[in-house]
């Protein structure tokens, strides 16, 4: 079955050397190397490197490397004596000679080694994966403009299939790194919760009241185009083919069509200009770059409500808060992501779009106690310092992933609401009360109806 020679990539030939040998791969220097083990591969599996191969060649080829490649387990179980006589490992001892007593089987099995060597076979996919990139974009492009004949529709299927059975075999975080999207907006909304109430004659207590103030932003990440080889402790240790499996998922992730080229000129240019502009940069060791307006957490745009009326009360539930903030910010948001992607106005880049909400209160359980869906999503909150909050995962409402704060687990000592209000000026001191007025707070709402108002609102506004 031969594959129509076409080329509506209309950049590379159909060939894994000329892309390697292009401009594409100009600045890489892992180049020498990735051609050095494709040159072997062929090699040892018989073939001219020189000629292209049509699709059955191509994955008979994918075939007889995969024989060679896991050819150690013929055993049953990983054998240091197979591993060393393992043509393929024998590839990773000639490119790394400082490294040649990794499978030795003389040598004792050590983490490092199982570590170099899923690495290595990570990048040996890698490249065999490559290979299936350079036909199926091409004869997926063709088939949006003729009509394939029946062979050629067969080469699709085949070749899909192989790539799926190929991406299944890498490590999580190469294989999340061929398809990410690098560009992430993260629209943000920061609520400090605050409620008013008198012990009633029942076991529940009464509420009179709650508010909120909230403010709003948007994150917009452009992610690294390297591998996170960190660990869930958050160790980074970098395999020593780090250099040819980031190179590699360039190379696939060009031929995917993925805007990797742009995204690294935009972050170059605000990296250049930042001093000069209106955004705060948030670095992160990973290499991703976050940007956000400088002005948008300011006490001049935070949004506050009060709200005693009976009806909301006896119905109040976490995702009615959530639908009532999210409304207040709703053009707030839009027009910051908006505004954010003007940045990318020269090209039409897809970005992942998260949704977070963070709920904050001083002392959780007096707060989110009277929320009437408190029961259902408990179960779900971790309990520390006699608190609540999401500390493992965070809750779901709608799109939005939310998160519960406490600010009594925040503040030194956890000291109290008028304690932390007092840090930060006049204009965040908690409003003083007489000690009848804490005690009958319906009393004191009935006689100071201005003044309660104004000291719930100052309470969500401290714990903001």
């Amino acid at each position: 079955m031969k594959m129509t020679k076409i080329s509506t990539l209309a950049v590379y030939p159909n060939n894994l050397i000329h892309l390697l040998q292009s401009n594409l791969a100009s600045t890489r220097k892992s180049t020498s190397s990735l051609l050095a083990i494709r040159s072997k591969l062929f090699y040892l599996t018989n073939r001219d490197q020189s000629k292209n191969l049509d699709v059955i060649d191509l994955l008979n080829y994918i075939n007889d490397v995969q024989n060679l490649l896991y050819s150690f387990k013929k055993d049953g179980f990983i054998s240091s004596e197979n591993m060393e006589l393992n043509p393929i490992f024998k590839i990773f001892r000639d490119l790394y000679p400082s490294h040649s007593a990794i499978f030795n089987y003389k040598t004792k099995v050590t983490l490092t080694s199982i570590f170099e060597l899923e690495h290595f076979h990570n990048l040996i996919v890698l490249l065999l994966l490559l290979e299936v990139y350079l036909y199926l974009p091409e004869l997926k492009e063709l088939k949006k403009t003729v009509q394939l004949d029946e062979s050629q529709e067969e080469d699709i299927v085949l070749l899909d299939l192989k790539r799926i059975e190929l991406i299944k075999t890498l490590s999580g975080g190469i294989r999340i790194s061929i398809s990410r999207k690098r560009l992430k907006i993260t629209e943000r909304l920061y609520t400090g919760f605050d409620t008013e109430y008198i012990a009633d004659t029942s076991t529940e207590n009464k509420l009179l009241c709650y508010t909120h103030a909230s403010l709003s932003e948007v994150l917009l990440t452009i992610k690294s185009s390297s591998v996170d080889f960190s660990t869930k402790e958050g160790d980074v240790y970098h395999p020593v083919t780090v250099n040819l499996i980031n190179d590699c998922i360039g190379y696939i992730r060009f031929l995917r069509g993925e805007p990797d080229f742009e995204l690294d000129y935009i972050k170059q240019g605000l990296l250049e200009s930042k001093t000069k502009t209106k955004y705060d940069f948030l670095h992160q060791n990973n290499g991703d770059l976050t940007i956000r307006f400088k002005d948008k957490l300011s006490l001049e745009t935070v949004r506050k409500v009060y709200n005693d009326q009976e009806k909301d009360l006896l119905n109040l539930t976490l995702e009615k808060v959530l639908i009532d903030i999210e409304k207040l910010h709703k053009e707030s948001l839009n027009q910051q992501r908006a505004d954010l992607l003007k940045l990318f106005d020269n090209w039409n880049l897809k970005y992942s779009l998260k949704k977070e909400f963070f709920l904050i209160s001083h002392y959780t359980p007096a707060d989110i106690s009277f929320l009437k869906d408190f029961n259902v999503f408990k179960d779900r909150l971790n309990i520390l310092g006699k608190t609540f909050i999401s500390l493992d995962k965070p809750l779901r409402v709608f799109k939005w992933k939310v998160f519960l704060r406490d600010t009594s687990l925040l503040s030194p000592g956890g000291q109290s609401l008028q304690s932390i209000g007092s840090l930060y000026g006049d204009n965040l001191e908690k409003i003083s009360l007489t000690k009848d007025d804490l005690n009958r707070m319906d009393l004191f709402k009935m006689n100071s109806p201005d003044l309660f108002k104004s000291y719930a609102i100052q309470d969500a506004l401290i714990v903001l």
